[in-house]
């Protein structure tokens, strides 16, 4: 089937509004909690979520690879190169803590590309979707901060926790380079520096499904995202993010990490 790009956003879109739905039934009721093989929590939703919206794309996109972070993923069946990019619920955390920073993430990834990124805050009802290198928040366009000094940025973090004991004192480097520091928003916080409230977000730990999504959400919004070597993002990369309003504080922000 050949795929076209406003076609496979606006799908990823349909999973979102599917997706709104299962999460807006549960958020602060009573759910299942469980601890997986990597020591992260997991719920039910989490499942219910990924198996859904994994049964949608089948039913439309028969050969398209599907990569989640909860359920084992399937080789790819067909020659077309798309592989959809699952986060049920990115924060979950947040999510059994009944606090409405957490997101669903999708992400249509062709040649090894990401083409497509969606940030859905189901709660909140906020939607990031970038695609053809425009982000659109909740229908406008929106574009990141042009603040350029690092001493007036705005940093994020979801958890000093995500960080081992060597990168956390390189993220201290950052945290003492800029004016304010706020923890704990997960996928919501590179919606807001696509948004232009956040300056940078700095982070390790991270598998492709954490990011996949938001590598065109970033840079459809004029900013830049990399590892902490200022290598882009893929598949193989070692879990630490490091998205920024623009090229120039990216470069700043590179720089006190790696000296």
């Amino acid at each position: 089937m050949t795929c076209d790009i406003n076609d496979l956003a606006d799908f990823a879109s349909l999973l979102a509004d599917e997706s709104r739905k299962v999460i807006n039934k549960y958020f602060r009721k009573n759910i299942t909690i469980s601890i997986k093989n990597d020591n992260t929590q997991a719920t039910n939703v989490d499942i219910e979520v990924e198996e859904l919206l994994r049964q949608i794309i089948k039913n439309r996109y028969e050969g398209h690879q599907i990569v989640g972070e909860e359920i084992i993923n399937e080789k790819k069946i067909d020659n077309s190169g798309i592989k959809w990019v699952l986060d049920p619920i990115d924060g979950t955390r947040a999510f059994i803590h009944g606090k409405p920073t957490f997101g669903t993430l999708i992400a249509v990834i062709k040649n090894d590309l990401p083409i497509v990124g969606l940030i859905d805050q189901p709660i909140q009802k906020e939607r990031w979707i970038s695609f053809n290198n425009k982000t659109n928040y909740n229908g406008n366009l929106v574009k990141s901060s042009n603040n350029t000094d690092i001493n007036k940025a705005r940093l994020e973090a979801t958890s000093p926790l995500m960080f081992s004991e060597d990168s956390y004192k390189k993220f201290l480097k950052i945290v003492s380079s800029v004016s304010s520091v706020s923890w704990g928003a997960d996928c919501y916080a590179y919606g807001m520096l696509a948004n232009g409230y956040v300056d940078i977000v700095c982070e390790q730990g991270m598998k492709f499904w954490d990011y996949a999504a938001l590598i065109p959400i970033i840079e459809g919004s004029g900013g830049k995202i990399s590892d902490w070597t200022g290598k882009r993002l893929d598949e193989t990369s070692d879990g630490a993010v490091l998205a920024s309003a623009n090229e120039k504080i990216h470069e700043k922000a590179l720089k006190i990490l790696n000296n």
